[in-house]
């Protein structure tokens, strides 16, 4: 039997999107990597093109997710795509903390580690999206 995650909804967040939000949430929980026991969905201001965005702490076994105002416009397709791909990012999250702190740890200079910095960051975009992709043609 998988582990349920259990779901933590903001108040803030509108009552005809909460319900959605929720069901989806549900549907694709099964994704969230095995340390993460609870999932926090908060509301979040607008922040440039971010209809979501993500954190994650391993070591509290936490994981959220912040909704933006954008988020609301989209059409529920969308919304859907956006939700697994901010839980692809959840699932790299230690990874990403790693790399993070051996760019910094071994590497001292600052123009290098920013580079590298750089790439990685486009790569783990990359391969976010190629997951998503390829998690959303599973489901189907």
């Amino acid at each position: 039997m998988i582990r349920k995650v259990k779901i933590n909804m903001d108040g803030e967040i509108p009552a005809e999107m909460k319900s959605e939000l929720h069901e989806l949430l549900k549907e694709y929980s099964d994704l969230l990597p095995c340390w993460c026991w609870d999932l926090f969905v908060y509301t979040a201001p607008a922040k440039g093109n971010s209809a979501l965005s993500f954190d994650a702490d391993p070591e509290y076994r936490k994981a959220y997710i912040y909704v933006r105002p954008d988020f609301y416009t989209e059409n529920k397709n969308i919304r859907e795509e956006m939700l697994v791909h901010e839980i692809c990012h959840i699932i790299q999250a230690e990874t990403s903390r790693w790399v993070d702190s051996m760019l910094f740890d071994l590497i001292s200079d600052e123009t290098i580690q920013n580079r590298l910095k750089k790439e990685y960051t486009r790569l783990l975009e990359a391969t976010t999206m190629e997951l998503t992709r390829t998690l959303l043609q599973l489901r189907t």
